[in-house]
C-alpha cells in the first residue's frame, strides 16, 4: 500500500539515565513518498527489540506533517535500548 515510501527515524540517544524511568524525549517518525512529500494516514508499529522496556504506544497514524510517535520507559535492567519502527 505504501510503495515507493520511505521513512526516517529520529531517536534520542539517552546518557546515564536511571533504569525504569521514561525518556523526556519520543522516538519520533516521519514519512515521505518518493518525492519527499509528507504520507499523512501511514501505520506506524513501534517496538522495543531489545532492554526489555515498554512504549507509550504501539502503533500510531501519522499527521499531517508524516509523523508518529512513541514514548520510551527505559527496562529494569541496565544496558542498551533498541526501538524498531516498520510502516505498514
Amino acid at each position: 500500500h505504501f510503495a515507493g515510501r520511505r521513512f526516517g527515524f529520529q531517536a534520542v540517544v539517552a546518557r546515564a539515565q536511571i533504569v525504569g524511568t521514561a525518556l523526556a524525549n519520543p522516538f519520533l517518525v516521519t514519512v515521505k513518498d518518493s518525492f519527499g512529500t509528507a504520507v499523512q494516514g501511514a501505520t506506524v508499529d513501534f517496538a522495543v527489540a531489545s532492554g526489555g522496556g515498554s512504549l507509550s504506544t504501539s502503533s500510531g497514524t501519522t499527521n499531517s506533517s508524516g509523523q508518529s510517535s512513541t514514548y520510551l520507559t527505559l527496562g529494569g535492567t541496565m544496558g542498551s535500548q533498541t526501538v524498531t519502527a516498520t510502516v505498514r
